[in-house]
C-alpha cells in the first residue's frame, strides 16, 4: 500500500519516515515479517506534497529494521528528512540521529506527528539534531516549508537568509543556531478534499491482525480528521480540532480507486465514524446507490447509533464495528471523561450482535481511581457483554494530554516514553500494590474472557465458511501473546 512517489527516482525533496510500532498492535517487538498499518499521515503528507511538485518519499520501518532508513539515505539524494513521532518511538527517533550523525549532519531534520505536537518545546530541547519541528496537521506547514528551503537550496548554512519567512509559518517551530522559534498554533485543514486522494501501487503490503478483517486484501482510509469528544487520554481530542470532513462523493472516489486496485474490504480508520449521524447516513445510502460492493469496518461509540443507523450501516456492507467503553465503572468513566451509559452500551452492542455485524470491544485496565476489585468488575462486564473481540489496554497518560497533567495524583508514572505503547504498563495506579499486579491482572482479564465457554462456543457457531474458520484459527494463535 504504497503511494506511487515509491519508485526508482535517486533524488528527493523529502522523505518521510514512519516508524511501525510492531508491540503496539501485536504486543510484541518481533516481527512476523508482516506490516500490520499503512501510514496514513505521511501518506497524505506526501500526496499534498506531490501535488506542490515536490518529490517525496515515504519510507515504513518495523522497529527490528531500523539499519534500513541509514542504508537508504546514503543510497539516494536527500535534501529533507522528516519523521513522524509518537511517545513510543521519541527514544528510537533520537538515537537513529545520533547514533548516526554523519548520515544526517548535512540533512535538514524535521519532526513532526502527535508526541512533536504536544511537547514542541521540549523536543527541541532534547533533539538538537532537529532543524524544523510541525505542529498539528503538516500538509500546509510542510509545504510552505519546503518552499523556502527550495529558495535556498537545502543548504542549512542558509537557513538564517529566510527567518522572516518562516516566521511566517504558523505551526512552524525551528531552530537557528542555539535559538528556538516556537510561531502561532496553526490552523487545520477546513475543506480536506483539497488533500489529493494516495496513489498506490498496491494493496496487500498491509496484513492486519487477524481480527481486524474479513476478506484480503484490505485497504485503509480516513474519512474525517479531529474529535467532537474529549476524553482525558486521547491526544487527538485534546490537541486537534472538532471532526472535520471529506464529502462523501471523494470518500466513494477513494473506495472505488481502492476496489478497482484489488481490495476486498476498507477499514475507516477515523476518530469515530458515527459522530456525524446524518453524513453516515448519506455515505451508507451513497453506497448502496451506486452499487459500491465490498466490505468495511470502523470505529464508534455507543451513544452515536442506534438500530435504525446500525440496519442501514449493515445494508451497506459493515460487517464489524470497534466499540470503546473502556470501564465498567461509572467513577472511572467520569475521571476520563468518557459519558457513555453502561446501559446504552449494552443495549447497542445487543443491537450491533443481533443485526449480524460483528462486535469489538475496547477496555482500559490501571485506570486513575482503579483497583483490583474495580478491574475485575470490568473484565466481568466485558464477559457479559461478550463481544466478537475484546481489547484489553494499559491506560496509558500520553503527553500534552490531561490525564498526563492529572495522573500524579492518582499513581505512579513511568519515565521511559518506549513504554508508552498501550501494551507496557506505564502507569500504575496506587490501587496496585506492583506493576507485577497490573500485568497480572490484564492476563486475567485475556483468560477470562477468551477461555470462556460461552464465548468459545459463540466463536464456532459464528463460522460461515473456510475462510471465517482459518481467520479464526489464526486468531487463536495470535491470542497466545496474551493468554
Amino acid at each position: 500500500m504504497e503511494p506511487r512517489s515509491f519508485d526508482r527516482n535517486k533524488h528527493y525533496d523529502i522523505l518521510l519516515i514512519s516508524i511501525q510500532r510492531l508491540s503496539l498492535v501485536t504486543n510484541s517487538k518481533k516481527s512476523d515479517g508482516l506490516n500490520r498499518l499503512p501510514p496514513l499521515g505521511p501518506m497524505y503528507l506526501s500526496s499534498y506534497l506531490t501535488k506542490g511538485d515536490f518529490k517525496a518519499k515515504i519510507l515504513d520501518v518495523p522497529l527490528n529494521e531500523l539499519d534500513k532508513i541509514v542504508k537508504w539515505i546514503k543510497e539516494h539524494d536527500i535534501k529533507v528528512v522528516s519523521f513522524t513521532s509518537c511517545a513510543a518511538t521519541i527514544e528510537i527517533i533520537k538515537d537513529i540521529l545520533r547514533k548516526s550523525k554523519t548520515t544526517f549532519n548535512n540533512k535538514i531534520i524535521i519532526l513532526g506527528g502527535v508526541h512533536a505536537s504536544a511537547m514542541p518545546e521540549a523536543c527541541l530541547k532534547e533533539i538538537k539534531e532537529v532543524d524544523f519541528l510541525v505542529v498539528g496537521e503538516g500538509e500546509k506547514i510542510l509545504s510552505q516549508l519546503l518552499k523556502n528551503l527550495k529558495e535556498i537550496g537545502y543548504k542549512k548554512t542558509s537557513i538564517g537568509k529566510i527567518k522572516e519567512k518562516l516566521d511566517e509559518i504558523d505551526g512552524l517551530c525551528y531552530r537557528i543556531g542555539n535559538k528556538t522559534r516556537i510561531n502561532k498554533k496553526p490552523s487545520v485543514v477546513k475543506n480536506l478534499d483539497d488533500i489529493p486522494i494516495p496513489e498506490r501501487d498496491s494493496i496487500d503490503k498491509y496484513v492486519p491482525p487477524p481480527n481486524q478483517y474479513k476478506k484480503l486484501p484490505i485497504a485503509h482510509i480516513i474519512t474525517s480528521r479531529g474529535c467532537n469528544f474529549k476524553c482525558t487520554y486521547c491526544s487527538i481530542g485534546n490537541t486537534s480540532s472538532k471532526a472535520r470532513y471529506r464529502s462523501i462523493s471523494n470518500v466513494t472516489k477513494e473506495i472505488k480507486y481502492l476496489l478497482g486496485l484489488g481490495a476486498k474490504e476498507v477499514h475507516i480508520w477515523d476518530e469515530c465514524f458515527t459522530t456525524n449521524y446524518a453524513r453516515v447516513e448519506q455515505f451508507c445510502k451513497e453506497i448502496v446507490k451506486q452499487k459500491i460492493n465490498f466490505l468495511w469496518s470502523c470505529f464508534s461509540r455507543t451513544d452515536t447509533v442506534d438500530e435504525g443507523l446500525l440496519r442501514l450501516m449493515k445494508s451497506a456492507g459493515c460487517w464489524c464495528i470497534f466499540y470503546g467503553i473502556e470501564s465498567a465503572n461509572e467513577e472511572q468513566l467520569k475521571l476520563i471523561n468518557k459519558n457513555i451509559s453502561l446501559e446504552k452500551a449494552e443495549e447497542i452492542i445487543k443491537i450491533t450482535k443481533k443485526l449480524g455485524i460483528s462486535v469489538r470491544a475496547s477496555f482500559m485496565l490501571g485506570l486513575p481511581g482503579e483497583d483490583i476489585e474495580k478491574a475485575k468488575k470490568t473484565v466481568d462486564f466485558a464477559v457479559k457483554l461478550n463481544p466478537d473481540y475484546v481489547q484489553f489496554c494499559y491506560t496509558t497518560p500520553f503527553p500534552g494530554t490531561p490525564l498526563y497533567e492529572e495522573c500524579h495524583k492518582y499513581g505512579r508514572l513511568e519515565t521511559d516514553l518506549k513504554n508508552y505503547s498501550l501494551w507496557d504498563p506505564a502507569f500504575v495506579p496506587f490501587g496496585y500494590k506492583t506493576k507485577e499486579d497490573l500485568v497480572k491482572m490484564r492476563r486475567y482479564a485475556f483468560r477470562r474472557f477468551y477461555l470462556n465457554p460461552k464465548h468459545i462456543l459463540s466463536q464456532l457457531l459464528s463460522i460461515r465458511s473456510y475462510e471465517d474458520f482459518i481467520r479464526l484459527v489464526k486468531g487463536s494463535l495470535f491470542l497466545l501473546n496474551y493468554l
